[in-house]
């Protein structure tokens, strides 16, 4: 666990001697200001259908808060109940309008900053999120960026209500970097991110800076 979470710090965990150019960004909370997932909820469902669902989950939601419940099974749960059996196209449709409507109230200036400084400097970037891709693709779009995400499970282009990957989080995240680089050893990255959900990415990164854009 990191500790001291509500100060902002970035922490050199070692030294390479040469610069692979590479920068990793958790997205939830650390380039945006809240949680996508209850946002893209409310945007398609409505606020009272949001509240609706997170009370019927709110056993689980205690447990999971402290500590004894399970992230992915609540995540599916809840992503089931609200949007199983809708259209692939549909979801798309809907997530670009999330994008377009929230896209500057959602981000946070100093990561927006951030990652056009790094660009600016050759820098690879990667969001790698729990959320899912269906929802966050249209922001890594517009920022120009690469996506590694939670995925839907489609059949005949209507959602199943599984996921088809694991829920992107802890060591899910280094699982996933690793194939999409296609290399069994993460070359030296620079990463970004709020949560103990990115633990095991920052225990490997060769700098880490938590809740940087919080300041």
């Amino acid at each position: 666990m990191i500790k001291n979470k509500s100060q902002p710090q970035s922490i050199s965990i070692k030294k390479s001697e040469e610069s692979e150019k590479l920068a990793i960004f958790d997205f939830d909370g650390t380039l945006t200001t809240k949680d996508t997932l209850l946002a893209f909820i409310e945007f398609t469902k409505g606020k009272r259908r949001l509240y609706q669902e997170l009370l019927l989950l709110s056993p689980e939601l205690i447990l999971m808060k402290l500590g004894f419940g399970n992230n992915e099974k609540v995540k599916i749960k809840l992503l089931s109940r609200l949007f199983k059996g809708m259209q692939k196209e549909t979801l798309e449709k809907l997530a670009e309008d999330f994008c377009a409507q929230n896209f500057t109230s959602l981000l946070r200036p100093k990561g927006l900053a951030k990652i056009q400084a790094l660009k600016a400097e050759n820098y690879r970037i990667i969001l790698v999120t729990a959320s899912v891709n269906i929802w966050v693709k249209p922001f890594a779009k517009k920022l120009d960026v690469e996506l590694i995400a939670t995925e839907f499970l489609f059949k005949d282009q209507l959602f199943t209500g599984r996921l088809a990957t694991p829920n992107c989080r802890g060591i899910e995240k280094i699982n996933r970097l690793k194939k999409y680089l296609k290399q069994k050893k993460i070359p030296p990255y620079l990463m970004f991110g709020d949560s103990d959900g990115d633990q095991a990415l920052y225990n490997q990164a060769s700098q880490y800076f938590h809740r940087h854009f919080h300041r």
